[in-house]
């Protein structure tokens, strides 16, 4: 996650987009997960991931509401689970 490319593909100032981000995480709809690494360097390197607490609210905002056999993000809300 890239807070200056969510900031250019929403078209709004990265602040902004930093301050959505804590508000969500405050509400307990999202939460951010740092990466592992066995190697430090790669650690730091990594960007975190943000994840929706329930995969409904993720779905509404994609407005994807497919069975999970046809849907091409099965992968995606397996790792959000």
């Amino acid at each position: 996650m890239s807070y200056n490319e969510l900031a250019q593909l929403l078209g709004i100032d990265k602040n902004t987009v930093i301050n959505y981000i804590e508000i969500l995480e405050k509400a307990f709809i999202i939460f951010k997960l740092k990466s592992f690494s066995r190697n430090l360097i790669n650690e730091i390197k990594t960007n975190q991931k943000i994840y929706f607490y329930d995969n409904g609210i993720r779905n509404t905002i994609i407005g994807n509401y497919s069975n999970l056999a046809l849907r091409a993000d099965k992968g995606l809300l397996w790792e959000t689970s």
